[in-house]
């Protein structure tokens, strides 16, 4: 208790943003398209054992975003093989325009 009982509440980790900034990255690896995640900035914090000043550990990392493996693929191409306009680049781009 303090001296002049008045009580303070310290924020806690939850209230701070994550430091992490995301981008979706579509790397196109000879023909086959693999949907990556970039992440970027502050990861943590590191302390000099010695003089025990903090400074802020800054980093990246690409990650795969769930590609579809093979018999995922196999299973989606199954799923829509009676609907072939699902296939058609140009109904997805029709569809985007709708949604304008």
């Amino acid at each position: 208790m303090f001296a002049n009982s008045t009580l303070y509440y310290a924020s806690t980790t939850s209230k701070f943003p994550s430091g992490l900034s995301k981008a979706d990255v579509f790397w196109n690896y000879h023909g086959t398209e693999y949907k990556m995640e970039f992440y970027a900035g502050f990861v943590g914090v590191k302390q000099n054992r010695e003089t025990l000043a903090l400074r802020p550990e800054i980093n990246w990392v690409i990650v795969d975003a769930g590609t579809p493996n093979e018999k995922e693929m196999e299973e989606i191409e199954k799923a829509t093989e009676n609907t072939p306009e699902l296939k058609d680049p140009e109904f997805w781009k029709e569809k985007e325009e709708e949604k304008k």
